[in-house]
This record gives structure tokens, sequence and C-alpha cells, in this order.
């Protein structure tokens, strides 16, 4: 049930795979976990997402009724696990496309998995603009992204021979 949540309300998504992480085996402090969960569940029951179809709102920083609005972070621990990956595809102010999953290898430094993240979302819009201009009949626009990371943002833009890709050639190295 949690999992179908996430598909309206996107403050869980994180939660809600730490916790499946430990189904087959729950300890004390993953079901106290679930509990505080339920409890903002209970408590937040008017929160998720919601489509405008006003002009005023879809039309606020730049012209996007109808286009695909790209989003993606990294949740990196410090502690040598692997970090977590989460991408969202939204139109007309709602998610039509979520994914969170925990990365495949072990990320150096915050940068790396920041550029990871920024890979599951390129892979997810490759399969959702093409969708889109099936639907439409014409080809979509450039896709606006919001990436918050620099160097992900400029391994998207420049590709691979800029210094802020440097984490992710040493990645590739290694494995």
């Amino acid at each position: 049930d949690l999992v179908w949540l996430t598909k309206t309300n996107l403050s869980l998504v994180y939660e809600t795979l730490d916790l499946a992480q430990f189904l087959k085996c729950p300890g004390p402090d993953h079901v106290a976990a679930a509990h505080w969960l339920l409890g903002y569940i209970r408590g937040d029951m008017d929160g998720g997402l919601t489509i405008h179809g006003k002009d005023s709102v879809l039309n606020q920083c730049s012209p996007h009724r109808h286009l695909l609005i790209g989003s993606c972070d990294a949740g990196f621990d410090h502690e040598g696990r692997k970090a977590v990956s989460g991408a969202t595809i939204s139109m007309n102010g709602a998610a039509i496309a979520v994914v969170a999953r925990r990365q495949s290898t072990a990320s150096q430094q915050t940068a790396e998995a920041e550029v990871k993240a920024t890979s599951l979302l390129a892979e997810m819009l490759q399969g959702v603009v093409g969708l889109w201009s099936e639907f439409t009949g014409v080809r979509h626009p450039r896709v606006r992204s919001m990436i918050d990371s620099k160097s992900g943002f400029s391994q998207v833009s420049n590709g691979t021979g800029t210094p802020a890709s440097a984490p992710y050639k040493r990645a590739q190295a290694y494995s």
C-alpha cells in the first residue's frame, strides 16, 4: 500500500524504499519507523499531487502546459553504502513517472551519485518522450530538467570531457 501512496505523495518514496529492504526480517527499529510513517500519512491526508488546469499556474516561470518536466536527485550517506537515485517526470503539475532505486554500485563522492541519478532520469525520459510524441503526433520540444547538482548538469550538458565528470570516469575505471 505504501508503494501505491508514493504515486501521489513523493515525500514517501525514500522512506518506503528503505522500509521495503527489511520486509523479510524487520527489527524493532523498522517497525518503529513504519509506525512513524503511518502517523505521518495520517497527519498529512490532504497532501499529494494535483493537476493544475490554470494557465496562470502552468506558465509561471516558463510555458509548460502539456510538456514534460524531469527532476532527479541522489541520496548519498558517505558511509560506503550504495546511494539511492530518484527521478520524477511530471506534466501539468503532476508526476506521471516516478522511480526511486538503490544504485548498482557504491559511489565514492556525492558528485558521482548525482551523475548516476541524472543518468536514471535520462533513461526514463527516453521512453516517456517517445510515448508523448506518439500520442501527440509531434516531436516533443526540449525537456526542462531540474538537476540540483552542478556535476550532474555538466555531465548531461557537455559529456564526459569535463572536470565535473571525473568521479563518473573513476567509477567506470573501478568496475
